[in-house]
């Protein structure tokens, strides 16, 4: 069964492709600081005067260099050897070993047992290479011993480096303005896998809601064995003798068989490497529809997944599936998401999207979750806040992130790190590296958007000034690179939508998204107000429109994905709200709000950087309410919702927006609804709210909402005002059988 899908067994590598035999390499390594790159083999370094003065250290794997937890904390280091020694179980002997790398920046060089296995460029992305055959195969009565020697580069000048977040130096202004601190070595986990001459890398799923059909598409590697003329158990002669099995499961009856099918494998593209053939399967599986449950945040129900790999070639004998040369679990989440008009359909349904900026730095472990519990907290964190999704800011985050979303609920927005400023090697590693995005994350049914470019990032030069330093609105040119990559990836995966370039002028984009960093409220209502009646919101620096020149909005889901202001966690709570509050109104398709945690020198967070909560977190869960009373109010000060006079007769229109959750939607065949808004005055005695006492001489007013319920906007409140000053709060509640389905919470100023 699959064991991915059971944390006691703890979570592999790649969750959603785990070799069954693999073998953890996390741990301490030895680690030596280097002046300059490697100039000569590691074997000729370490035995000549070069060692003079130096003695190995140790390093604490999967941590970057730079973080406390990995034991070093040098950030200006650029330049490093790792060594690892390894005793390869004895199981493994004559098997195909596959070293693996879930990431390292910036580039790795990798040798074993003095055998130089080749150079890997780029931060983001996993990458593996296949141990040499004498380093397994000696034939001593004990498992072998391997000597992993990795020289790292990380360059700190990464301006035309894919670098997301981290620092570059020296700096690009004003992008280090808000960058932190610049990580270098392996900062995501390394592992071996041992399988047959045979192997799967990797598959892709599609989805047919309507015939209820689940097809994966199964790539793998064919190795020629030592003497072409074999066909032993672990090497095989021939594509055509090969099969892959597919079997899904129902987690609710994990003992019965699943459902399963065989298909043949095919000659694929070739490969690069020496001795190596490429081969693929398209295995289809058709499920009962009893058995559909459709994955959503409220349910992330994971359909459990195998892959058997056999060779049909092999002698056959009396073992059960001594054919089985690969075995890889995996898992689905069916679901579908999609644009219509201005809304996001998750599974053909509306859904509004409240979601948080998450960066990925943690205080100790800085790029490199510390482990599955702070992934699995932090989630847990968001959705406990009441968001729904979260936009892995700029990085491309370790593979068990993903897997945590996917079973806890948590929609994902991802996107590609950026560099700071454009060069033509920029755009060739960005176009590289979405290919690496859509086909390693492609199955993650958390995943909802794509993000190619956030601000211009990468398409402009920042350093230069005056008349040189050109916008992505000025430079056609580079709008056509815009165009070019969303076409890509609408090509590479066409079930997601795809966001070109977060915040500033789009060129093609399916969502119209926007940053708005704006302090004042009635301006912030202002732009949000036209915004509901259809007209183009400018963005926040006023000076660039919505679209660059040529291309206009063409009825996109809008959604403000960057925005939050304030000097104390206090103050931006109350204006998250009320932010929150104007882009619901506007018909906005949600909100991404800057962001879940403090980091380094950015207090922007909820949370502080250690996790620990901050003031204010009550407002955070009014305002992500799925079901959501939003007023027509324009909020004076942190503090003072509303300031009246006393005995004032107040009309506060209210529209109900979100979800209207089936149990209290009402037919209409009585006439009678089900559901009321009540409107009650308290006196302000603490700034809690807790002991507060209703106004004996206001008795709380009720309103019947409209039959049946659903989304209105022409439900008027009105309250008089007491006739005391002072400082009150006025509640309204969604009422229906006795629970209260929504709230808002109004601190008004009563004056003479």
């Amino acid at each position: 069964m699959l064991r991915s899908l059971r944390p006691e067994h703890g979570v592999p590598p790649r969750p959603d492709f785990s070799h069954r035999t693999w073998l953890s390499l996390d741990g301490w390594w030895d680690f030596l600081p280097l002046d300059a790159p490697l100039a000569a083999s590691p074997a000729a370094f370490l035995s000549g005067g070069s060692m003079a003065g130096r003695k190995w250290e140790r390093i604490r794997v999967p941590y970057p260099w730079p973080a406390p937890a990995s034991g070093q904390r040098d950030p200006g280091l650029e330049y490093a050897l790792y060594r690892r020694r390894v005793t390869v179980p004895t199981g493994w002997r004559d098997r195909m070993v596959t070293l693996w790398f879930g990431g390292v920046i910036e580039s790795a060089r990798v040798w074993v047992n003095g055998v130089d296995l080749g150079e890997h460029v780029g931060g983001y992305e996993p990458f593996c290479f296949i141990l040499p055959a004498p380093a397994l195969t000696a034939g001593e009565p004990v498992a072998p011993e391997l000597e992993i020697l990795v020289a790292v580069t990380a360059p700190a000048d990464r301006r035309h480096l894919l670098h997301g977040k981290q620092r570059s130096c020296p700096p690009a202004f004003p992008y280090d303005d808000c960058a932190f601190t610049r990580c270098g070595g392996i900062w995501q986990p390394v592992w071996l896998e041992a399988t047959g001459r045979s192997r799967l890398d990797r598959c892709r799923f599609f989805w047919n809601p309507q015939d209820r059909t689940i097809t994966a598409r199964v790539y793998g590697r064919l190795f020629a064995p030592p003497d072409p003329q074999a066909h032993t158990e672990t090497g095989n002669a021939e594509i055509g003798d090969l099969e892959v099995t597919m079997v899904i499961h129902d987690p609710r009856s994990p003992e019965a068989p699943g459902w399963r099918a065989t298909a043949g494998c095919e000659p694929a593209s070739p490969s690069l490497c020496t001795g190596e053939r490429v081969f693929v399967a398209a295995v289809t599986v058709e499920l009962p529809a009893e058995v559909i449950s459709l994955w959503s945040p409220e349910n992330p129900h994971l359909y459990p997944v195998e892959f058997i790999l056999r060779d049909a070639g092999l002698p056959s004998d009396d073992r059960q599936d001594g054919r089985v040369v690969d075995h890889v679990d995996s898992y689905i989440g069916l679901r579908t998401v999609s644009v219509s008009g201005r809304r996001v359909l998750l599974n053909g349904e509306p859904i509004f999207l409240k979601g948080v900026l998450d960066q990925g730095f943690w205080p100790e472990t800085l790029y490199a979750p510390p482990d599955d519990a702070a992934i699995r907290r932090d989630l847990l964190t968001a959705k406990r806040l009441g968001f729904n999704l979260v936009r892995k800011h700029l990085k491309l985050e370790d593979p068990r992130f993903l897997y945590w979303a996917d079973r806890l609920g948590m929609l994902v927005w991802e996107e590609l790190p950026s560099a700071s400023s454009y060069a033509p090697q920029v755009i060739a590693g960005t176009r590289h590296l979405l290919n690496t995005m859509v086909e390693r994350d492609a199955n993650h049914p958390s995943i909802v958007i794509w993000g190619i470019f956030n601000e211009e990032w990468g398409l402009n030069e920042p350093e230069l000034r005056g008349a040189a330093s050109q916008r992505l609105h000025q430079q056609p040119d580079r709008q056509q690179i815009v165009r070019e990559l969303y076409t890509l990836a609408r090509s590479w995966d066409g079930t997601r939508p795809v966001v070109d370039n977060s915040g500033w002028n789009h060129v093609q984009t399916d969502i119209a998204d926007y940053h708005l960093y704006e302090g004042a409220p009635e301006r912030f209502v202002q732009l949000h107000t036209a915004l509901g009646q259809g007209q183009p919101l400018p963005l926040y620096d006023g000076r660039r429109t919505l679209f660059v020149p040529g291309e206009e909005y063409s009825g996109q889901p809008v959604l403000c994905s960057e925005f939050g202001v304030g000097t104390t966690a206090p103050e931006r709570a109350w204006q998250f709200l009320w932010q929150a509050n104007a882009i619901r109104l506007s018909g906005a398709a949600g909100y991404v709000v800057t962001e879940l945690y403090d980091i380094e020198q950015e207090l922007a967070g909820l949370y502080h950087y250690d996790r620990s909560p901050k003031p204010g977190l009550d407002r955070v869960r009014e305002a992500n309410q799925d079901l959501f009373l939003a007023l027509a109010v324009v909020p004076v000060s942190p503090g003072v919702d509303m300031m009246v006079h006393a005995g004032e007769r107040l009309e506060i229109p209210v529209t109900i927006t979100g979800r209207i959750p089936t149990r209290i939607r009402t037919s209409g065949e009585t006439g009678v609804s089900s559901s009321t808004l009540v409107c009650r005055w308290y006196q302000a005695i603490n700034p809690s709210g807790k002991g507060r006492k209703p106004v004996a001489s206001l008795p709380a007013s009720r309103i019947s909402l409209p039959v049946p319920l659903g989304n209105s906007s022409n439900i008027v409140v009105t309250a008089t005002a007491p006739l005391c000053p002072g400082r009150y709060r006025l509640y309204l509640a969604m009422v229906s059988g006795g629970v209260t389905w929504s709230y808002r919470r109004l601190d008004v100023e009563v004056i003479p």
